[in-house]
């Protein structure tokens, strides 16, 4: 874990160096700046993890130094330092991502706490990194095997030893850019349902993890994601940076900010796309135990073939068919889960007309059969 602490001040740069606990951190190598160009540097020329920064600095302070590093594609996750307690200032940090803002003089304490934060974060999307990856060599691995599927496997996370695979991390994006936003309180709710004393820090991986995808989402479809607090009877921004106090809070968080979302990308963007893609979908989950065919589906949104399947891709990240089957093995998963319905009718009633191809995909995707799957949830 490498970490580069920036401030214009070298007595404070010295001081944080050697003041913090750095080992019992997990940080390997701290790396330090007294400007914004020379940790711009040493930031997109390393490998570094985490920013520790001073947002009043002369020439260029450090909002300006994060804008500049996310329009170069870094995801640094970033804590600003700072004497002013601006609100604008927090506003602007968290349009940034970054995950904390710290009034200065602060004691050396409540800096290592919001580091071990950024370390939490950190660690989580290295897991997710890991799963994409391990997910794309799944998908190619598939792909040389069969033509018959190119269902990609699913991310297994671990945070304090508890599975956060219902989550669907790796759908979120998708979810907010297809219609599909309060999926994500689904997974969330259906989560602590079965996680129901979830840790703070538990919560804060959560957290940070979707308001990361809420504002990369939101950059990327040009939604000014300020707008979505501060209106009349809806979520003040103080209150949404501190949602992850519990889990009740979080939920009720999330579900306002994606429906936020959702009311303003219709606003700048309008609902064509949207609509057809969220028609498809919303037939596809309707009929997923018949025979789906693109031709079919075409014909429901009088589209070309290859025109709605390009459209699906850019909307959820998926070709027709490859959403299809990832729909199909959740509404496996979820009938082994909760009913008692015998296996081959779980493959039926999911879609699956093959047996053996059901079972046998079901291994590759989740690592055992089906009955093995049952017995272990």
């Amino acid at each position: 874990m490498r970490v580069i602490v920036v401030d214009d001040q070298p007595d404070v740069v010295t001081g944080i160096r050697d003041g913090l606990n750095w080992k019992e951190l997990g940080v390997s190598e701290v790396l330090t700046a007294t400007s914004a160009a020379a940790a711009r540097k040493q930031i997109l020329e390393g490998d570094v993890d985490i920013l520790l920064c001073d947002i009043e600095m002369p020439r260029e302070n450090g909002l300006a130094l994060l804008s500049s590093l996310r329009d170069a594609g870094s995801q640094i996750v970033t804590i600003f330092l700072t004497s002013h307690a601006e609100f604008s200032y927090a506003q602007e940090a968290l349009r940034l991502g970054s995950i904390d803002y710290v009034l200065q003089p602060a004691p050396y304490k409540e800096i290592e706490q919001a580091l071990a934060k950024a370390i939490a974060q950190v660690e989580a999307e290295q897991a997710l990194r890991k799963a994409d990856e391990e997910e794309r060599q799944a998908e190619e691995a598939e792909d040389a095997q069969t033509e018959e599927s190119d269902e990609t496997a699913p991310s297994f996370l671990d945070a304090e030893d508890v599975s956060l695979d219902k989550l669907r991390l790796y759908r979120w994006e998708s979810y907010l850019e297809n219609g599909r936003e309060q999926r994500i309180a689904e997974r969330i709710a259906a989560f602590f349902a079965e996680h129901p004393n979830p840790s703070e820090a538990l919560l804060q991986v959560i957290f940070w993890r979707y308001n990361s995808v809420l504002v990369a989402t939101a950059k990327k479809n040009e939604i000014d994601y300020n707008a979505f607090f501060g209106q009349p009877d809806g979520l003040r921004l103080e209150e949404y940076l501190s949602s992850y106090r519990s889990a009740e809070s979080l939920l009720a968080a999330v579900r306002f900010t994606a429906g936020a979302y959702a009311r303003a990308g219709k606003e700048v963007h309008g609902d064509g796309e949207e609509d057809v893609i969220r028609q498809v979908i919303t037939y596809i989950d309707e009929h997923l135990e018949d025979n789906l065919s693109r031709a079919e589906l075409a014909e429901l949104v009088h589209l070309n073939e290859d025109y709605l399947t390009r459209l699906l891709k850019k909307q959820t990240g998926y070709g027709l068919k490859e959403y299809i089957t990832n729909e199909r093995m959740i509404r496996a998963k979820e009938l082994l889960k909760n009913t008692n319905l015998s296996v081959s009718l779980i493959a039926v009633k999911s879609g699956f007309t093959n047996f053996s191809y059901f079972s046998q995909l079901f291994r590759k995707e989740v690592g055992m059969t089906p009955n093995e799957y049952r017995q272990h949830e």
